[in-house]
């Protein structure tokens, strides 16, 4: 292997390091990730008991015809919808109710206790993936004012655990990328450094 490094295409050399034989990825599984609800005024919960969350991303296209043309000249782009289900493990309380006891605050309307919300009552919320392996490697994905559909829980005696499933529509999202580079686009403010670090520990 040549030790003098690598050049770009304007012959400048990158060194070793800039060889693409040294470019590496990253994988997480699902015990590398932390789901953390960002809440009002910088602050953060985690949310122990999701076990699973996934999202699709919708939106309609439609062709633009020309007579006496096979093909599509082109397509139109409609409105786009962000979706997705969150299933929680139910231990000894509703999904929620931790959620609901830290947006106190906010959701609590008149003659309501916050601990008496359902999820269709809750005020918009953002869901935070953050991946973190025993590499030190990281990374983030966030779901933006997500709002709760439709929920439901079964309870048999054929289950050896209980779980609720969840259903929502989001604002918006910033798509998965390595902390290290930042997101494509910034739709939130970023958790602070001390509150990221916290739940990365």
């Amino acid at each position: 292997m040549p030790t003098g490094g690598y050049s770009n295409d304007n012959g400048v050399s990158l060194g070793m390091a800039g060889s693409v034989y040294n470019r590496t990825n990253t994988s997480f599984s699902g015990c590398d990730i932390k789901a953390v609800v960002n809440m009002a005024g910088g602050s953060a919960k985690q949310i122990g008991n999701l076990s699973t969350i996934s999202y699709s991303i919708h939106r309609e296209k439609f062709p633009v015809r020309a007579l006496g043309f096979t093909r599509a000249k082109g397509w139109t782009r409609g409105p786009r919808t962000i979706a997705g289900t969150l299933v929680f493990t139910i231990f000894d309380r509703y999904a929620l109710y931790n959620i609901a006891q830290a947006k106190a605050v906010l959701d609590r309307g008149r003659g309501e206790a916050a601990y008496s919300l359902l999820g269709d009552q809750m005020t918009p919320f953002d869901i935070i993936c953050m991946f973190t392996n025993e590499y030190g490697r990281s990374a983030q994905l966030r779901l933006i004012d997500i709002e709760l559909v439709d929920e439901g829980q079964t309870m048999s005696v054929n289950d050896i655990y209980t779980e609720s499933t969840h259903s929502f529509v989001a604002g918006d999202i910033d798509v998965m990328y390595p902390e290290e580079l930042g997101p494509m686009t910034s739709k939130r403010p970023f958790l602070s450094e001390g509150v990221a670090n916290s739940f990365r520990s």
